[in-house]
């Protein structure tokens, strides 16, 4: 079993690249050049890039569908419709006390209509996850993380709101997503 995994993650690897149509991811960014800005003069280097759209995630889909995976991967899979990341690793950077989150950050986000879910700020860490709905439903996630070892951003679509329901309930919880998030 573990020697099919690691099949599958090496095939994914090579191939995803080559099909997800992009590995530039603009909006991750466009947030990485505004926090390299805060943290100066502390440098960093780019660990992953990826963009993962449709074609790569449907490829994705019929690979564990090959490789006898759970079941609930599939489904986990059939509800994201894109994901992008953006990892950077941090050199010189000391403390977190003095970074403060950059506002221009939260202003963009906020423009484009993502709302807050969480923002964490602890010694040597700060967290930020926002969220866009429609309909009441959630369509996109967006996780930025600073430590001092690295940059870490996340962005996935799809039906989100579904994926959150269905992990719940495969771990026995009863949720019910559908009220006013606002």
């Amino acid at each position: 079993m573990k020697s099919r995994s690691i099949i599958l993650i090496v095939t994914l690897g090579l191939i995803l690249p080559l099909v997800s149509g992009c590995v530039f991811t603009p909006d991750l960014d466009c947030i990485q050049r505004i926090v390299a800005t805060q943290i100066e003069p502390a440098t960093m280097k780019t660990q992953v890039k990826l963009n993962l759209g449709p074609v790569a995630l449907s490829l994705a889909r019929m690979i564990t569908g090959f490789a006898n995976v759970e079941d609930e991967v599939q489904d986990y899979l059939s509800c994201i419709k894109r994901v992008e990341l953006n990892v950077q690793e941090i050199s010189g950077l000391h403390a977190m006390r003095s970074i403060r989150w950059p506002k221009d950050v939260e202003h963009k986000l906020k423009r484009e209509g993502w709302e807050t879910l969480v923002k964490a700020k602890e010694e040597d860490e700060i967290t930020f996850i926002l969220y866009k709905t429609r309909k009441n439903r959630i369509l996109s996630l967006y996780v930025i993380n600073l430590n001092l070892d690295e940059l870490v951003l996340v962005k996935v679509e799809g039906r989100l709101d579904t994926l959150i329901t269905r992990a719940l309930e495969n771990h026995g919880f009863v949720v019910d997503l559908t009220a006013d998030f606002h």
